[in-house]
């Protein structure tokens, strides 16, 4: 089978996926909306709009919208190039595409639309022996570090290092380690939380306060926005292609996690 007959039955594949999870999240939000219009009028006419039982419903309604939203979106796109010429070529311009929609949704910090696109761009990846030359290429484009970025996160969000395996080069180092120290360093740490009863935690952007102070730096908490993060990650990027990634140990809420368990009985120096 050629190429593009290959790209063209897998287009068509998760078209149809698409199609069936858009039927499902209609019916899962046509719920949501009844749930939601009933406690509308129920905290309206009691004045408790500011209550925690409504803003939990009202950030149901607004995830299940903007994911129902976001997929409508993806089978716009897809239409396009499932109606298109046929051109073998069409197949990077569609990744490209949603590559550029994701993008757009992570500098919004939109991160949940952002892996939508993602989740959308990897199942359209040419499947078996093509599979391997095309996370290759991928790697090696300069326009595709938001690509990796995005691997890497789901990585540490799920604590599986081995989303992020396929992604890294025999002869590159992180964080000082070559490719399999890296990786256990990475899976060693998940092992240390799941041993607690943590199965995935959830990326919050915070900033560097000790060695590269003001950038970002990517924090993962069991719960987002308690204490200090579980662990985080600095990764550098120069001229579109990621050079390290280490963990950064002083980003601000960790300082701030510090400063809030001090004894305030002690009086500590400013450096």
């Amino acid at each position: 089978m050629n190429q593009y007959l290959k790209h063209n039955n897998q287009l068509q594949k998760v078209y149809s996926e698409l199609g069936k999870e858009i039927d499902i999240t209609q019916k899962e939000a046509t719920k949501v909306l009844h749930i939601h219009h009933d406690k509308f009028r129920l905290h309206m006419n009691e004045g408790t709009l500011d209550s925690e039982d409504y803003l939990k419903s009202e950030m149901a309604w607004d995830n299940i919208d903007q994911k129902l939203k976001t997929l409508k979106h993806i089978k716009l796109i897809l239409q396009k190039y499932r109606n298109g010429s046929g051109v073998d070529d069409e197949s990077e311009a569609l990744d490209e595409e949603l590559l550029n929609h994701s993008n757009i949704a992570t500098q919004k910090e939109l991160h949940f639309i952002a892996e939508m696109f993602t989740d959308y761009r990897t199942r359209l990846a040419i499947e078996n022996s093509d599979v391997d030359e095309l996370i290759k290429l991928k790697i090696k484009s300069k326009t595709n570090s938001q690509f990796i970025k995005e691997k890497f996160i789901k990585a540490c969000e799920n604590l599986d290092a081995s989303v992020f395996e396929p992604l890294i080069d025999e002869d590159e180092f992180f964080e000082d380690l070559d490719k399999y120290k890296f990786l256990q360093s990475m899976k060693e740490q998940f092992d240390h939380l799941k041993g607690n009863g943590i199965e995935k935690v959830k990326m919050v952007v915070g900033k560097c306060e000790m060695c590269f102070i003001g950038e970002q730096v990517h924090e993962f908490y069991s719960v987002p926005g308690n204490g200090q993060p579980a662990f985080a990650y600095n990764i550098q990027e120069r001229d579109g292609i990621i050079k390290d990634i280490f963990r950064c140990n002083l980003s601000d809420r960790y300082s701030k996690a510090s400063r809030d368990s001090r004894d305030p009985n002690i009086t500590y120096l400013n450096y």
